[in-house]
């Protein structure tokens, strides 16, 4: 499973509006090796958060991927 939260921008007021998606539940591909059904999974699942992702209008929190330019 999956939860994704989402803000979206509140008409009244300052705060923003949260919803909470729930997806699932996932299950991995038998014909794959174990290896690849993880790997099957994992970008099944990201491809999801990042489709709910995109429903958001309104940034509450910044996440900053960590990477060489910004440890």
């Amino acid at each position: 499973f999956t939860f994704t939260t989402i803000y979206k921008a509140n008409k009244i007021g300052k705060k923003p509006k949260i919803e909470i998606y729930v997806d699932g539940p996932f299950f991995p591909n038998e014909q794959l090796s174990e290896k690849d059904q993880q790997q099957a999974l994992c970008d099944f699942v990201y491809t999801k958060l990042k489709e709910r992702s995109m429903l958001s209008n309104y940034q509450y929190v910044e996440y900053i991927k960590k990477g060489e330019n910004n440890d």
